[in-house]
C-alpha cells in the first residue's frame, strides 16, 4: 500500500524522484539552486520516477473500534418456586419462544384446580338462575292470562246484573198490576243483590290480580310516560320486563360470579405459563444467575440476553471531525476476526458530549448481523463515507523533499532534468494498489 498526497497546484502531469534515491545519488555535489537544473553528464544519477495520477477519492473517516450489541433484556422470574430444570447456559442461542427454563410450583396447581371447581360451581348459579328467570317469565304469561279471564268475568257479570235489573223494574210495573207477586219480585232484587255482590268481588279480585300488570306500573317503574300507548305484544314484554327484574337480577350476579371465577383461572393459567421461561427474540445468553434446584422468589433475576440480530460497532473520532457526521451516513466495518470480512451499517448515534481527556467524540454504527457470527469485543476497523467521490491529483509522500502545512517541494523530471518545485498539498490519503480508488482518509 502506497501513501500519496493530494495536489492542489494546477492539474499537469510530472515525473517525480523518489526522495532517498534522489538524495542519495546526490551526495557528495554541491548545493544548487531552487528551479535549477541538474547536468546530464557522465556522472548523472538513474532514479526511479513515477507519475502523478488523478483518481475518484471518496471521502470518508478512519477510525477502530469494537462491537456491541445494541440491546440486552434481563429475564426474571415471574412466580414463586424451585428452578427444576435449566435447559440454557451462557454462550448459547435462543430463538423466540425458545424454554430457557422450568420452574415448580405446585401452590399454583392446588389453585388451578380450585378455580376450575369455581367454575363449575358459578355455571351451575348461572343455570339456575336462568330456569328461575325462564319461569318467571312463564308466570307472569299466566297471570296476564288470568287477568283476561278475570275481566271477561267481570263483563259478563255486569251484562248479567243489567238484564236482571232491568227484569226487576219490568216486574215492579207488573207488581202495579197484580200481575206479579211481591214475592217474586223480592226473590229477584234479592237474586240482584247477591249478583252485585259477587260482582264487586270480581273488581276486588281484578285489581289483586292486576298489582304489577297495569300501565301505570309500567310508566311508574321505567319513568317513561310513553309507554301508556304501548300495546299488543310490546305491552307484554315490558311487563314480563317489570315483574322479573329480580329474576334478571339474579342472573346478572351469576353471569358476574361466572366470569371472576373464569378471570381467577385465566390468571392461575397465565402464572401456570410463566414456569416455563422463554426467551422472547433471536439472541445470545449473556450470564446465567441459578441453578437446578435453587428456590427463587417472584422477580427474580435467572438470564441476561443481547440481542444478537443487530449490533453496534462503537468507535471514536476527532472532535474536529464531528462536523462531517450525520446520521444515516454509509459506513464500512472491517472485521480482521473474521478475515477481514467487511459489513455495512449507517451511522445510529452520535454522542451530544466530548470526551474532555481524549478530545474525541463517540460514534455508534448499527448493522445487520446476519451471520451472528460478529460478538461483543471484537475488534473493528471502520470508514464513514461522507460524501461523494471525487476528483484529486495524487503523488506518494515518499517523493516530497520538504513539506511545512500545506507548502511541500518535490522534484519533477523535464527532458531528462531534475527541477525542485514548490507545490501546494492538501490531507495524506491511505490508497490500495498504485491505479486503485477507494482512497481511506487518515
Amino acid at each position: 500500500m502506497k501513501y500519496r498526497l493530494i495536489l492542489t497546484a494546477p492539474n499537469f502531469l510530472f515525473y517525480l524522484f523518489i526522495l532517498l534515491l534522489l538524495l542519495a545519488g546526490c551526495t557528495g555535489k554541491e548545493s544548487r539552486r531552487e528551479n535549477s537544473s541538474v547536468s546530464e553528464d557522465e556522472n548523472a544519477v538513474i532514479v526511479e520516477t513515477t507519475k502523478a495520477k488523478r483518481e475518484k477519492i471518496v471521502p470518508q473517516l478512519s477510525s477502530f473500534g469494537n462491537i456491541a450489541f445494541k440491546s440486552k433484556t434481563d429475564i426474571s422470574s415471574a412466580v414463586n418456586g424451585i428452578v427444576k430444570k435449566a435447559y440454557k447456559d451462557v454462550g448459547d442461542k435462543v430463538t423466540p419462544g425458545m424454554v430457557l427454563a422450568l420452574i415448580e410450583n405446585i401452590q399454583l396447581q392446588i389453585e388451578e384446580k380450585r378455580a376450575q371447581a369455581e367454575i363449575q360451581s358459578a355455571e351451575a348459579a348461572l343455570s339456575l338462575s336462568k330456569a328461575r328467570f325462564s319461569e318467571g317469565k312463564l308466570q307472569v304469561k299466566a297471570r296476564l292470562l288470568n287477568l283476561e279471564k278475570k275481566k271477561f268475568q267481570i263483563d259478563q257479570k255486569k251484562t248479567e246484573l243489567d238484564e236482571l235489573k232491568k227484569i226487576i223494574k219490568n216486574k215492579e210495573e207488573l207488581l202495579k198490576v197484580d200481575g206479579i207477586t211481591r214475592e217474586k219480585l223480592n226473590e229477584l232484587k234479592l237474586q240482584y243483590k247477591s249478583g252485585l255482590a259477587a260482582y264487586n268481588m270480581l273488581l276486588k279480585d281484578y285489581e289483586i290480580a292486576g298489582i304489577g300488570l297495569t300501565d301505570e306500573d309500567i310508566s311508574e317503574a321505567l319513568q317513561d310516560e310513553t309507554v301508556r300507548k304501548s300495546a299488543g305484544a310490546e305491552r307484554e314484554k315490558l311487563l314480563i320486563l317489570l315483574n322479573t327484574r329480580t329474576l334478571q337480577a339474579g342472573v346478572k350476579v351469576a353471569e358476574a360470579r361466572l366470569k371472576t371465577a373464569e378471570t381467577k383461572l385465566s390468571s392461575v393459567q397465565t402464572l401456570l405459563t410463566e414456569l416455563e421461561v422463554k426467551s422472547d427474540f433471536y439472541g445470545i445468553i449473556g450470564a446465567r444467575y441459578v441453578e437446578e434446584g435453587e428456590r427463587i422468589k417472584e422477580g427474580t433475576k435467572l438470564f441476561t440476553t443481547f440481542d444478537s440480530s443487530t449490533v453496534y460497532a462503537v468507535f471514536p473520532l476527532q472532535e474536529s471531525k464531528a462536523g462531517f457526521l450525520s446520521r444515516g451516513q454509509l459506513v464500512k466495518i472491517t472485521v480482521p476476526a473474521l478475515g477481514n470480512k467487511v459489513f455495512r451499517g449507517k451511522v445510529d448515534i452520535i454522542s451530544p458530549t466530548i470526551d474532555s481527556r481524549s478530545g474525541n467524540i463517540n460514534v455508534k454504527a448499527l448493522m445487520i448481523n446476519r451471520s451472528e457470527k460478529m460478538l461483543p469485543g471484537m475488534f473493528v476497523k471502520v470508514s464513514v463515507i461522507t460524501g461523494n467521490p471525487v476528483s484529486k491529483l495524487l503523488i506518494p509522500v515518499s517523493a516530497i523533499v520538504k513539506k511545512h502545512a500545506a507548502n511541500a517541494k518535490v522534484f519533477t523530471v523535464v527532458n531528462s532534468r531534475a527541477f525542485l518545485k514548490q507545490i501546494k498539498v492538501g490531507e495524506e490519503e491511505r490508497t490500495g494498489p498504485a491505479g486503485t480508488a477507494g482512497a481511506q482518509r487518515t
